[in-house]
C-alpha cells in the first residue's frame, strides 16, 4: 500500500540535503529525488483537495434535499444523478485515501441522500395516489345519476326555516373600509387578509344594498390584484432567471457568486409563495446557478483541502515540539535558550495558516497544554534561581565579619559575577526582585565602604604630590604665551614626558587633573599649528608679491611702454623684501629678469601651462575641477598614470612645488584662475596643518 508523504518529514529531509557540501557522493541524486517527493506531495494535496470537495458537494446536495419544501419537477432526478455521480468517483481513490475521514463522510452523506431521496419518492407517489383516487370518486359521483334506481325520498315533514344571522353592521362597515383601502394601495397580502376577516364576520349571512354592491366590487378588484400578482411573479421569475444567465456572461468574483447565488434562490423560493413553478422554468433557473455556484463550491473545496493540509502541518509542529520539550533536562536547561525555543513555538504556530474553527479547537488544547508544559518548567527554574540569590545575599551578608579585608573584596566580586552569571527572570513583581538586589548590593557595599575609608588615609600622602602636578600644569600654561611654535612643540614634548611620571607615581589625582592637561595639550597643538599656519600663509603672500612685482612689468612690456622705472621701480620694492625660502627666491627672480621683454605669445604659453599646473594642483590636494577641465583633467590623469609605468616615468611635483611653478610662470591675468587659485591656497593650508599634528 502506498503511504502519503508529510509534509514535516519531508522538510526535515530538505533541510537535511541543505546541509551537505556540495562534494557530497550522490548529492545530485539525493536532489532529484526530494524533486520527485515535492511533486507526488503536490499530487497527494490535490487528490486530498478533490476528496474534500467531494466531501463538500456532498454535505451541499444533502442540505438541499433535507430542505427543499416544495418539490420542483424534475428536482428528485436531478438530486439522484448527483448523487450517483459522486458515488462513481469513490472506487477510483487513491489506497491511501480510502481510509481518510472524508471517504467516510462522503459514504454516510449518500446513505443519509438515498434514504432522503427514497422517503421523498415515497410522498410523491402518495400523493399521486390520493390525487388519482379523488379523481376516481369525482367520476363515480358524475356517473351515479345516470346508472342508479331512482329511489323514493322518505316523506320528512319540513322543519321550519331558521331565523337569518344577525349581522354586526359597525364591524362588517370597518372590515369594508379596511378592503377597499388595501384594495386601493395595492396590499394584496393585507386585502386578502381583511376579506378573511369579512367573510369570517358574515358567516353565511350575506349583504344586500350598498354593502353587497361594494363588497362584490372589492371581490372584484381582489380577483384583478391576484392576476397582476401573479403576471408579476411570472415576471420576476424571468428577471431572476435573467439574473441568473448573467452571471455566467459576467466576470463576478468568487465572493460575489457565493452571496449573489444565495440570494437568488431565496427570491426564488420566496416567490413560490404566489404559485407553482413550472419544471421548464425552474430548470432555466436552476441550471445556470450550479454553473454559476461552481467556482464558490471549488472555492470551498480549496479551503477545506488548505485547512487539511494546515491542520497535518501543525500536528506535525505539536509532535516535533512534544519531542523536544520531552528530552529537556530541566535542571541542567539554559533559561534563555528554553525561552528562546518558546518564543520560536509561538512564532511557528502564530505563522502557519488556520486548519478551520474546529480542526482548531482541538490542536489548540493540545498546543496550550505544550505551552503549559514549558510555562511549569519555566517556574521551577525561576524558583531555583531565586533560592540561588537568597543564598548569595546570605554569603554577601557574611563578609561584613571577614577582618580581611583584601579577601573580602576578593570574594565580594565574585559574588557580583555569580550573581549575574545567569540572570533568570523570576517572574515577580519588579519591587520584589528590587529589594532582593538592594539586600545584595548593600552587604558588597559594606565591603567597599572599609575599602574607601583605608584610601582615605593615604589621599592625605598625595597632598604634596597634588601641589607638584599642579605646579607643572601651571609651568606649561605659561609657557604657551610664547610666540615661537618650535619652542612651543619642546614644551609640550617635555611637559607630556612629565605628566607620564606623574601618572606613575598618583594616578588617582592624575586621573582627576587630566581634563586640564588634556585641555592644554590641545591648546599647545592649537597653538603650535596656528603659528606655523601663519608663517605658511605669509610664505604664500610674499611669493604672491614677488609674482605681482614680476606682472606689473610684463603687464608695461606688453603695452609697449617704457620699462626701465616699473622694472627699477619693482627691483627697489623688492629688495624692501624678505627672501624666499629655498629655490622659491631665485625662480621669482628669474621671472622677473625676464619680465621686460615677455611677448603675447610667451603670456598665452605661461596661460596655458598655468592651467595645467592647477590641474596638477587640484588633483594633488583632492580638490575639484571645474565642468569644462574635465576632460582635459582626464587626460592629464591617464598621462600621469602611463609616465608611471613607462621607462623614464614623470616625477611627481609637491603641491608646494606646483604652487611656486605656477607663481613662476609669467602668463595674463585670469580672473577664474586666480580663484580656483586661493581655493588652492587655502586647501594646501589645511594639509599642511594636518601634516604638523
Amino acid at each position: 500500500a502506498v503511504i502519503p508523504l508529510h509534509l514535516s518529514h519531508l522538510l526535515e529531509l530538505e533541510k537535511g540535503v541543505l546541509s551537505l557540501g556540495e562534494q557530497t557522493p550522490l548529492l545530485a541524486d539525493c536532489r532529484s529525488l526530494l524533486e520527485q517527493a515535492h511533486i507526488r506531495l503536490q499530487q497527494e494535496s490535490l487528490e486530498q483537495r478533490e476528496l474534500l470537495a467531494r466531501a463538500a458537494a456532498a454535505q451541499a446536495l444533502l442540505a438541499e434535499c433535507t430542505a427543499g419544501e416544495t418539490l420542483e419537477p424534475g428536482q428528485l432526478e436531478a438530486w439522484r444523478a448527483g448523487a450517483d455521480s459522486l458515488r462513481q468517483a469513490q472506487p477510483e481513490l487513491p489506497a491511501w485515501l480510502t481510509t481518510h475521514a472524508a471517504a467516510a463522510k462522503i459514504e454516510k452523506l449518500l446513505q443519509a441522500i438515498d434514504s432522503r431521496l427514497l422517503q421523498l419518492t415515497a410522498e410523491a407517489e402518495s400523493a399521486q395516489a390520493r390525487a388519482a383516487a379523488v379523481a376516481h370518486q369525482a367520476e363515480l359521483a358524475v356517473a351515479a345519476p345516470i346508472v342508479a334506481e331512482p329511489i323514493a325520498p322518505p316523506i320528512v315533514q319540513a322543519p321550519s326555516a331558521p331565523p337569518p344571522p344577525k349581522i354586526d353592521q359597525v364591524t362588517v362597515r370597518q372590515l369594508l373600509l379596511a378592503l377597499e383601502a388595501q384594495l386601493e394601495q395595492g396590499q394584496l397580502a393585507a386585502a386578502e387578509a381583511a376579506e378573511l376577516a369579512l367573510s369570517a364576520a358574515l358567516g353565511s349571512a350575506s349583504l344586500h344594498g350598498e354593502l353587497e354592491s361594494r363588497q362584490r366590487q372589492a371581490q372584484a378588484q381582489l380577483g384583478k390584484l391576484r392576476s397582476w400578482a401573479q403576471w408579476s411573479t411570472e415576471q420576476a421569475r424571468e428577471e431572476l432567471i435573467a439574473a441568473a444567465e448573467q452571471l455566467l456572461t459576467g466576470e463576478p468574483s468568487v465572493d460575489e457568486l457565493a452571496q449573489v447565488v444565495p440570494a437568488l434562490r431565496e427570491k426564488w423560493k420566496q416567490l413560490n409563495a404566489h404559485g407553482a413553478t413550472a419544471k421548464g422554468q425552474w430548470e432555466r433557473f436552476d441550471g445556470p446557478l450550479k454553473k454559476a455556484y461552481a467556482p464558490v463550491v471549488l472555492r470551498q473545496a480549496e479551503v477545506a483541502a488548505q485547512q487539511a493540509v494546515a491542520r497535518q502541518f501543525k500536528e506535525a509542529l505539536c509532535l516535533e515540539w512534544e519531542a523536544a520539550t520531552s528530552s529537556i533536562v530541566w535542571e541542567s536547561a539554559d533559561y534563555k535558550a528554553v525561552d528562546a525555543q518558546r518564543q520560536e513555538i509561538l512564532r511557528r504556530w502564530r505563522a502557519a495558516e488556520s486548519a478551520g474553527f474546529r480542526n482548531e479547537r482541538a490542536l489548540s488544547k493540545r498546543f496550550d497544554k505544550l505551552l503549559k508544559s514549558l510555562e511549569q518548567g519555566l517556574g521551577a527554574m525561576r524558583e531555583r534561581e531565586l533560592a540561588r540569590r537568597q543564598q548569595l545575599i546570605a554569603e554577601a551578608e557574611a563578609l561584613r565579619e571577614l577582618s580581611d579585608l583584601g579577601r573580602a573584596m576578593t570574594l565580594a566580586k565574585a559574588l557580583q559575577g555569580r550573581w549575574m552569571e545567569v540572570a533568570v527572570p523570576l517572574g515577580q513583581k519588579r519591587s520584589e526582585e528590587q529589594k532582593l538586589w538592594a539586600r545584595f548590593r548593600a552587604a558588597c557595599n559594606d565591603v567597599f565602604v572599609r575599602r574607601d575609608a583605608a584610601r582615605a588615609q593615604q589621599r592625605e600622602q598625595h597632598q604634596l604630590q597634588t601641589k607638584a602636578m599642579q605646579g607643572l600644569l601651571d609651568d606649561f600654561a605659561a609657557s604657551l604665551l610664547e610666540g615661537d611654535a618650535n619652542a612651543i612643540k619642546q614644551s609640550l614634548t617635555r611637559f607630556a614626558a612629565d605628566w607620564k611620571a606623574a601618572r606613575a607615581k598618583d594616578r588617582e589625582l592624575a586621573d582627576k587633573l587630566e581634563p586640564r592637561a588634556r585641555d592644554l595639550q590641545s591648546q599647545a597643538q592649537l597653538r603650535s599649528e596656528t603659528l606655523l599656519q601663519e608663517k605658511h600663509n605669509a610664505s604664500f603672500d610674499l611669493l604672491a608679491q614677488k609674482a605681482a612685482l614680476a606682472a606689473a612689468v610684463e603687464a608695461a612690456a606688453l603695452a609697449l611702454e617704457s620699462t626701465e622705472a616699473q622694472l627699477a621701480l619693482a627691483k627697489q620694492t623688492w629688495d624692501g623684501l624678505p627672501r624666499l625660502a629655498g629655490k622659491a627666491e631665485a625662480l621669482l627672480a628669474q621671472r622677473l629678469a625676464r619680465a621686460a621683454t615677455v611677448t603675447a605669445p610667451d603670456l598665452a604659453r605661461g596661460h596655458e601651462a598655468r592651467e595645467s599646473l592647477l590641474l596638477d594642483l587640484e588633483m594633488a590636494l583632492g580638490l575639484p575641477s571645474p565642468e569644462s577641465y574635465a576632460d582635459a583633467r582626464r587626460r592629464r590623469q591617464l598621462q600621469r598614470l602611463q609616465s608611471r609605468f613607462g621607462a623614464a616615468p614623470e616625477r611627481s611635483l609637491t603641491a608646494e612645488d606646483l604652487l611656486l611653478q605656477w607663481y613662476a610662470t609669467a602668463a595674463a591675468a585670469d580672473a577664474a584662475l586666480e580663484e580656483r587659485l586661493a581655493l588652492a591656497k587655502q586647501a594646501l593650508l589645511q594639509q599642511t596643518a594636518r601634516k604638523q599634528r
